[in-house]
């Protein structure tokens, strides 16, 4: 009989922040500040939530990261760090709670239409990135969701350090 994964087993890291500044301009106050929220936070969130899920051998972690990883954009070279260093820290943690039943993966999401997306970006710059995917629509945070799901249950009790790309079919690896 298989058991069901309850909310108490499961930590999602999705905070993210994306100011664009050149790299030539930024600040290391700008520099820090994002691998605060963006890393950082992710580490402390999951130095609470490891334990627990250790002492009762099972859990699921799944870490937020960004496509743009896989890309390096001009920009954003504090957010594309901090997304990669999410993705260096999913595999080593999988290595390290993976003896102890405790399931860490990541996913890299592409260009996602949100509100903030348009603070940030015109619509001309999003629909550039659509003509880059196979699939010619917007990702919708539903299209992450369903995956986190997907990663939080015992549907995925077989993948551990894994990056699913959900952009699209922007990126292929």
């Amino acid at each position: 009989m298989s058991r069901r994964v309850s909310t108490r087993d499961v930590l999602v890291n999705n905070a993210g922040v994306y100011p664009r500044r050149s790299f030539l301009e930024m600040t290391e106050e700008e520099w820090s500040g994002i691998l605060d929220v963006n890393l950082n936070g992710a580490y402390r969130c999951t130095r609470l939530a490891a334990p627990p899920m250790v002492a009762r051998r099972s859990g699921k972690i799944i870490f937020i990261s960004s496509v743009t990883f896989h890309w390096g954009l001009q920009r954003l070279t504090h957010y594309v760090a901090s997304k990669g260093g999410l993705i260096g820290f999913t595999r080593s943690l999988a290595r390290e709670l993976g003896p102890h039943n405790v399931h860490v993966n990541c996913i890299t999401p592409g260009a996602i239409e949100t509100e903030a997306e348009v603070r940030t970006v015109t619509p001309e710059e999003a629909w550039e990135w659509v003509r880059l995917q196979s699939l010619e629509r917007r990702i919708k945070p539903l299209d992450i969701a369903r995956v986190c799901v997907f990663l939080a249950t015992e549907w995925s009790d077989g993948l551990t350090g894994q990056t699913i790309n959900v952009d699209g079919g922007w990126v292929m690896h």
